[in-house]
């Protein structure tokens, strides 16, 4: 298998990576096991999902010397101007100036935390306080995956979107993030009751990983 380095220290994310780019005889190598100290911080200071995932890969791949795959995703909400978005995995914690601060159509909504309480949990639990009695249900998931070289020249910078609406209650056990929430079109199941092969053929970080096996093939057959 081709080896392939990954800006990522998520579990969650890393196995859907390898799910999905494993089945294309791709191997991901994460910052788990380059480095397990920790020592590469990555600053996150991109205003969008791409300026981060290209952050992430030119950082890595700087840093060990091989090609480098950068990712960043969120969910998007109508009713919340765009919020969560980049923010999405620590959203239960900021402030409502934070949020607007990129997405300054947010209505508005306090910081809730709690000892203990994973991150996703918490998450989930502010989204559906701040949509409560909200008829607008819509959004999205945008993934953006970048590839980089050791000289900091980004190959492929592309984007996958599922669009989707959010339920009126966490349902399902599988997945992480938002998807016990997240329906996407066409579908009466949140992700989090879609099998996992069945997330990946319509989800957007499936659809981004797509276009950068199609990238790599072509480049590297």
């Amino acid at each position: 298998m081709t080896r392939i380095l990954v800006a990522s220290r998520n579990p969650d994310k890393l196995r859907e990576l390898r799910d999905i780019l494993g089945a294309e005889g791709y191997h991901p190598v994460s910052l788990l096991e380059l480095d397990p100290a920790g020592g590469l911080e990555i600053n996150e200071t991109g205003r969008s999902f791409t300026e981060n995932a290209v952050l992430k890969a030119t950082a890595i791949a700087q840093k060990f010397g091989e090609l480098g795959l950068g990712e960043d995703s969120g969910l998007s909400v109508d009713a919340l101007g765009g919020a969560p978005g980049i923010y999405s995995a620590r959203y239960h914690a900021l402030d409502a100036e934070t949020l607007r601060g990129i997405y300054p159509g947010y209505p508005g909504g306090r910081p809730l935390t709690a000892a203990g309480i994973p991150a996703d949990f918490l998450n989930n639990v502010r989204l559906l306080a701040e949509l409560e009695g909200v008829s607008d249900r819509a959004a999205r998931y945008t993934c953006a995956v970048a590839l980089a070289t050791p000289t900091g020249e980004v190959l492929l910078a592309t984007v996958g979107m599922v669009e989707g609406r959010i339920g009126d209650r966490p349902v399902g056990d599988g997945g992480f993030g938002y998807d016990p929430l997240f329906i996407p079109e066409g579908s009466e199941l949140t992700f989090a009751q879609h099998t996992p092969q069945a997330k990946h053929a319509v989800s957007h970080r499936g659809r981004a990983l797509k276009r950068l096996v199609d990238f790599l093939k072509e480049e590297r057959p």
